[in-house]
């Protein structure tokens, strides 16, 4: 919940001032998950959170900026992580 807070605070703020806000989130939300998927190369790592975390980002402000509601986020960012952390290995290993 705190990732979300965080974010949409930032969204929110942004959106009042400048139009290209969710542009803004995305790279700074990717950028906050840097040292998990941290490889040991910079460039790749930066490529891989902005592309990963901030394409997940983009689906979370839509279900956001649609329903105004901080727990359909939550709701839709718990699915995600749940999807990516036991669906995606489980078919991999098959």
């Amino acid at each position: 919940m705190g990732e979300e807070l965080f974010s949409i605070d930032i969204l929110e703020i942004l959106r009042k001032k400048i139009g290209f806000a969710t542009l803004i989130t995305v790279i700074i939300f990717g950028i906050c998950h840097f040292n998990t998927y941290d490889s040991g190369n910079i460039l790749q790592t930066i490529i891989q959170v902005l592309l990963i975390q901030g394409a997940a980002r983009l689906i979370f402000n839509y279900a956001y900026l649609k329903t105004k509601s901080i727990w359909t986020l939550y709701i839709i960012h718990l699915i995600f992580d749940l999807f990516f952390l036991f669906v995606i290995p489980i078919l991999l290993n098959k």
